[in-house]
């Protein structure tokens, strides 16, 4: 999957009470990389400006960087992007509804910036890696013989998901069906 971002947008929205300099534009690259590495997407990232008339590209650290330029915005650059790549594996991010209304026209799903933000955190968050796995140690309470204890005891730290309650006693006809758009988003988050 290719992940669109708009930079300042994510960055904003982040943390809307910082100012948004070189070192916060680096700190977000760096994560985005780490962040391209668990998960093997590919990143784009959009930032408005830069130091040309004319979009220029770099890549750092895997993730490829593009600065609009001064005579094009972020936006733009992004829309020309969708529109060149709309047969991909896309995904936009941005809580801007001008670029969100675009996507959907070429059918590219689109997630809001907070909502990316905090899941590229829980990713970056969580163990790297099949080697982290090895770390998983499980105590085993011995006073308790019988499995069927065992396994009760072991499933009372377990939460209980929205979506198990919500079909409890409901018909299959009150149901909505997913928009075509809201099954395309779903598989992208299960990617994320």
């Amino acid at each position: 999957m290719i992940i669109v971002i708009d930079g300042y947008n994510v960055l904003k929205h982040a943390d809307s009470d910082r100012k948004i300099g070189q070192q916060e534009r680096r700190q977000f690259i760096q994560m985005l990389s780490i962040y391209h590495r668990r998960k093997k997407h590919a990143i784009v990232l959009v930032f408005d400006g830069g130091p040309c008339t004319w979009p220029s590209k770099e890549v750092i650290a895997k993730v490829k960087v593009i600065y609009s330029g001064s005579k094009k915005t972020a936006d733009t650059v992004i829309m020309d992007y969708i529109k060149d790549h709309h047969a991909k594996d896309l995904l936009l991010v941005s809580s801007d509804n001008e670029l969100i209304r675009f996507a959907q026209k070429f059918e590219a799903v689109s997630i809001g910036s907070e909502e990316f933000y905090y899941l590229m955190q829980e990713a970056l968050r969580g163990p790297d890696g099949p080697e982290a796995a090895e770390d998983v140690h499980v105590e085993i309470d011995e006073s308790i013989e019988d499995l069927d204890e065992l396994m009760q005891a072991g499933s009372s730290s377990i939460p209980v998901k929205a979506e198990d309650l919500q079909h409890h006693g409901k018909s299959h006809s009150s149901v909505r069906k997913s928009s075509k758009q809201e099954r395309a988003l779903l598989k992208k988050l299960q990617k994320l």
